[in-house]
């Protein structure tokens, strides 16, 4: 019988079951979110909102550009003193605040000279380029600091926080605007975005803060010597490029669909998004629950057993993938009417082609997270360039303004890239990932998660 209890006697299919849990929170809130505001504001609003999601997550990325990384090692080390952790959470905080000065004092100076015809719809939201300014600001620290949570080992608190809370917290917010007959807005949704980071970051800052037994008010003055600080996460900054080009990939053609085709094909293509990441997510779960066993398996080089638990792990992510893509197929019109509104009913062929893109992809496993964690991580940073570089040449050079072809076309670069991560996988190390011909993926997975027995 599979035993998912203590960490001694998880097994590897528990250890995905476990990961499982936060993922899905996290998806599924981010689903509801969407379906309340596809009921409340109109087909463009609804584009401008997946829009500035998007420009907030690769902005956001770029902003923290690694601190968090860093952090979460200095934090998570048992040869570091106290207060030697104290003085790099103060620098890095500090480093985060000079950023961020920056970010919100570019979107002040842009908001002076907007002119009030930017924004066609809503007069009062002229003044959403500020207001994502500071829910940008808000978003990254809250993450910085529920990284801190992490390298703290307060791993419930920072997956509580970042999962149903921060969804909670931004219903919550929503239903009142919606109770004291609020204007329901682009403008409101950011706006409870905000609040809601504000409230998490202030929770994770507190507790963090009782942990580290830091003192804000002197870290301008104890935290110094910032070159020296910058030269240490430089060690670090292949894997934070690594990181941007990631939100890069995952956001960059919602951005690019909003400013060729307009918002109105924007909130057709973010739907089409949020769904088909159902499709992504098992493969995305078994990546996140494997890292461990990968890394243990390639330092021991014992490939054969590597290869056997990635080929078993897709070979049950695909099962699952394709189960959801044959639903999207056969439902797919229901499910958009139902979550959505008949309005975007337009989602469901770009549903159908990214969902079976996505099906290729995790079919062909984790081989980017097994380049990455065997260390060879400037591979799948080639594959993430190779794919930004074929949708931005072949779109202006084509001139594509079909919202269906657009999407053929990021969704053949996604499958490039994973292509040329299995295939410099396979050349490098001879390690295969992906799910075709594997057999009795069940058996493989039930085996011991711990370290004891790898």
């Amino acid at each position: 019988m599979l035993k998912i209890g203590s960490r001694s006697e998880l097994s590897i299919f528990g250890a995905i079951l476990n990961t499982a849990w936060s993922r899905t929170i996290i998806l599924v809130g981010g689903l509801v979110i969407t379906t309340v505001a596809s009921r409340f504001l109109t087909t463009s609003e609804l584009g401008v909102y997946f829009f500035l999601v998007s420009i907030v997550t690769v902005v956001g990325t770029c902003c923290l550009f690694g601190t968090e990384r860093y952090i979460v090692r200095v934090l998570s080390s048992g040869e570091m003193s106290e207060s030697k952790k104290q003085q790099e959470t103060y620098r890095s905080v500090k480093l985060l605040v000079y950023v961020l000065f920056c970010v919100l004092t570019l979107a002040a100076v842009f908001q002076y000279f907007i002119d009030q015809s930017f924004v066609s719809y809503k007069p009062g939201e002229m003044y959403l380029p500020l207001m994502t300014a500071i829910w940008l600001a808000c978003s990254v620290f809250m993450r910085f600091f529920a990284e801190v949570a992490r390298g703290l080992f307060l791993l419930r608190l920072s997956n509580f926080v970042l999962g149903p809370l921060h969804y909670i917290l931004i219903l919550m917010i929503l239903a009142i605007v919606a109770l004291r007959g609020g204007d329901f807005s682009a403008l409101a949704l950011v706006a409870a975005h905000i609040t809601a980071n504000i409230l998490c970051g202030a929770i994770l800052l507190l507790k963090c803060k009782a942990k580290l037994r830091l003192s804000f008010r002197n870290c301008f003055i104890a935290a110094d010597n910032d070159f020296s600080y910058l030269k240490k996460i430089k060690k670090l900054w292949a894997l934070a490029v690594l990181t941007i080009a990631d939100a890069a990939v995952l956001n960059l053609d919602l951005i690019i669909v909003s400013l060729i085709l307009g918002v109105d094909a924007a909130a057709v293509y973010g739907v089409a998004t949020r769904l088909s990441s159902l499709v992504l997510m098992p493969l995305a779960v078994a990546n996140q629950a494997l890292m461990p066993k990968i890394s243990a398996y390639y330092g021991e080089r014992n490939n054969e057993a590597l290869i056997e638990v990635l080929r078993s792990s897709a070979c049950i992510a695909s099962l699952v993938s394709v189960m959801m893509t044959i639903a999207f197929y056969f439902f797919g019109e229901v499910i958009i009417g139902v979550l959505f509104g008949s309005s975007l009913i337009d989602a469901l062929p770009v549903l159908l082609v990214m969902s079976i893109a996505r099906l290729v992809v995790v079919a062909l496993g984790g081989s980017g997270i097994t380049l990455i964690m065997a260390g060879l991580e400037k591979n799948v940073l080639i594959a993430y360039v190779v794919q930004i570089a074929f949708f931005l040449t072949v779109i202006p050079l084509l001139k594509i303004n079909s919202i269906l072809l657009v999407t053929l076309v990021f969704s053949f670069a996604s499958i490039l890239a994973k292509l040329i991560c299995s295939i410099q996988l396979f050349r490098l190390t001879g390690i295969v990932a992906h799910s075709f011909f594997a057999r009795n993926p069940l058996p493989v997975l039930q085996r011991n998660y711990s370290a004891r027995n790898l």
